[in-house]
């Protein structure tokens, strides 16, 4: 019997007679093409969208399992203040509308609060069949409300960072962008907050099940 080391030795040069290097090789070239394939494909679908050449299957698409799952929650069952910034704030952003305030979400008590500040900015093209598109900020501890400033809704903040200005190019214009300060603790929201990834998801999940039942129009 062959040393180990040898044994190695000798499987290592049947593979390369046979080929085996090159045969993986081609499949991880094969690989990378498919994906450069797939993210050229969506930046081409997104790129027509945009200029109009086609326009996206009807909104919502079908439920895959029967009759979409409704809301654990019910109207007046959690806390929410909504205001219409595009009325009370008319100056503020004088193009589209949108709404701000907070949703009190899991373990949400009078005396001791869990607030998600929200700021929810309505789709200028046909908002009720739009998808709804949730940003927040980074790192976390950046709030959500800069996203919006700067590139996603129809108002951006001016060069001098003292007024909004209408946005020729914001993802609101297609698109319903709702913007959140998360987690709690961040930005605008208060309350007790959580330490770890998990319970911040969790936050989110019962965020959004409270947003569309406050907002029903958006979740078909």
């Amino acid at each position: 019997m062959a040393p180990f080391g040898q044994d190695l030795k000798l499987q290592a040069e049947q593979q390369q007679q046979l080929g085996l290097p090159a045969v993986a090789a081609r499949h991880t070239r094969t690989r990378r093409r498919v994906g450069l394939a797939a993210v050229w494909l969506v930046a081409l679908l997104v790129q027509l969208h945009l200029f109009g050449v086609i326009s996206w299957p009807s909104w919502p698409w079908p439920w895959p399992w029967g009759r979409k799952p409704s809301s654990p929650y019910a109207p007046g069952s959690f806390y929410l203040t909504k205001t219409a910034v595009h009325l009370s704030e008319p100056k503020l952003c004088s193009v589209g509308k949108s709404y701000s305030g907070h949703i009190g979400v899991k373990g949400d008590e009078p005396d001791s609060p869990r607030r998600v500040y929200y700021w929810f900015f309505e789709a200028q093209v046909a908002p009720e069949t739009a998808p709804v598109i949730m940003t927040i900020g980074g790192g976390p501890g950046t709030s959500g409300m800069a996203n919006p400033m700067v590139g996603q809704s129809h108002c951006v903040l001016s060069d001098n960072g003292t007024t909004l200005i209408p946005h020729d190019n914001a993802w609101s214009e297609h698109f319903n962008v709702l913007a959140i300060d998360h987690p709690i603790g961040v930005g605008f929201s208060y309350g007790k907050g959580v330490n770890n990834s998990r319970d911040a998801a969790f936050d989110v999940y019962d965020f959004l099940q409270k947003f569309y039942v406050a907002f029903p129009q958006y979740s078909k």
